[in-house]
């Protein structure tokens, strides 16, 4: 009797035993999600954000200056080639701002009337079918010779027009294939770019005066719910390699002699490799040496405490 007594309590124990070894071995093990890396195409890309607007507009401008005598239509008004927007008492003659503020200011009809002496009332029309736009003027504004009055766009294509950089636009040419992100709409929008400026300019960005040159992005199709005026992020294909082992870029970290390396899953854990990197991509970090397509290797490197002690539970393709 005190023997099956012995025999049950040991074999308690070692159950016990095996359990706690289990659980121990649970306990200190940490679950990470990895990539299986492949030859893909590798894509670079900048990022640039603009508005949209109508593509075939068609501005009027001041024929001389002068002071706004009647408004027929507004912003978004729908309107046919010959309509009267507005008229204008003008002068050809080439006035200075000053010279009809002061004038206006001073409330004195007759001096406005001596400066537009011999002139004549415009009459402005729609030089196209379309929606009127940029019409910024109230009866008795005033506006000066060569200034844009208005603009009529057509309502079948948009673009943007973005400000890029200096230092990027080199990379810009066109043809090139865009991807267009509007906030307003869902889902994602195509286009090309269709224009790059001659020249640059000063501009104000969020670090303060950079040097840029407009660039045109004309937006595929025609989208019902598109809006002039919607923010639009705008990321542009500059160039593309086909073939090229890619690792995303938190897979990638350096050890304290400035080797490159990832955490590739073996048997049982994972493990440290060293790798050569190369050219960083849009979409990822080449890979020279160190991996081959198909290899599995931890999504975010900087969260592995302890290789032989992390296993990768859940693997997904790599497809950024």
């Amino acid at each position: 009797m005190k023997k099956i007594i012995a025999m049950v309590l040991i074999s308690v124990t070692l159950i016990l035993i095996v359990f706690a070894v289990g659980y121990t071995r649970v306990e200190s093990t940490d679950y990470t999600k990895g990539v299986r890396i492949s030859e893909r195409t590798a894509v670079e890309r900048i990022n640039y954000t603009g508005a949209v607007e109508y593509a075939d507009s068609a501005a009027q401008n001041a024929k001389g200056s002068g002071v706004v005598q009647a408004l027929f239509f507004k912003n978004g008004d729908s309107v046919k080639a010959g309509d009267v927007i507005l008229t204008g008492c003008e002068t050809s003659a080439d006035l200075s701002g000053g010279d009809l503020l002061s004038s206006l200011v001073s409330g004195s009809s007759d001096n406005v009337a001596s400066l537009l002496e011999g002139g004549s009332v415009e009459a402005y029309t729609a030089p196209k079918d379309g929606v009127i736009s940029g019409l910024d003027l109230e009866p008795g504004g005033l506006y000066m010779k060569g200034q844009s009055l208005f603009k009529v766009s057509g309502q079948e294509s948009f673009q943007v027009k973005l400000d890029v950089s200096e230092k990027d636009i080199s990379k810009v040419g066109i043809g090139q294939d865009v991807r267009i992100d509007c906030k307003a709409l869902p889902g994602m929008l195509s286009g090309i770019v269709s224009n790059v400026g001659d020249s640059a300019s000063k501009t104000s960005s969020q670090s303060g005066k950079v040097t840029a040159v407009k660039v045109t992005v004309a937006v595929d199709g025609n989208s019902e719910d598109l809006k002039p005026g919607y923010t639009a992020d705008c990321s542009i294909v500059t160039d593309i390699n086909s073939g090229v082992l890619l690792a995303p870029y938190s897979a990638v970290m350096y050890d304290e002699g400035g080797r490159a390396f990832v955490y590739a899953s073996s048997a049982s854990c994972v493990e440290k490799r060293i790798i050569t990197p190369g050219r960083e991509y849009s979409n990822g970090v080449e890979i020279r040496s160190g991996l081959k397509s198909g290899d599995i290797v931890v999504y975010d490197a900087a969260k592995v405490r302890e290789p032989k002690k992390t296993v990768v539970s859940e693997v997904t393709v790599y497809a950024q």
